[in-house]
C-alpha cells in the first residue's frame, strides 16, 4: 500500500543516492524495517523518524522530505475529510 510516509522514506533514501542497506545502517534501523516501510506494511514510527531526522536533516530541507510526511500513514489517493467531515471526491 502507498503510503505518503513510505513514498517520502524512499524518495529522501534515493536523492541520497543510498541503497537500503547503506540508510538503514546510516540511521540506526534494520534493512529488513526500512524495506518494510517503503513496501508499506510498515509503518515508521516517531522514534524512527526522529533517528532519520537527527542524520539527514539538511537534506531532508533538501529534498523537500518533512518530518511531518514521514508521520503520515494515510494511503496515497485515499478521500480526506472535507469541510464538516464530509469526504472529499
Amino acid at each position: 500500500m502507498e503510503t505518503t510516509a513510505n513514498l517520502a522514506l524512499r524518495e529522501l533514501r534515493e536523492a541520497l543516492g543510498l541503497g537500503v542497506q547503506e540508510f538503514a545502517d546510516s540511521v540506526g534501523l534494520s534493512r529488513v524495517f526500512v524495506w518494510e516501510v517503503e513496501r508499506g506494511t510498515k509503518d515508521l514510527g516517531r522514534s524512527a523518524v526522529l533517528k532519520v531526522a537527527d542524520v539527514y536533516k539538511r537534506e531532508m530541507v533538501q529534498v523537500g522530505v518533512t518530518v511531518e510526511d514521514l508521520l503520515r500513514g494515510g494511503r496515497i489517493g485515499a478521500a480526506s475529510p472535507g469541510p464538516a467531515g464530509e469526504s472529499a471526491a
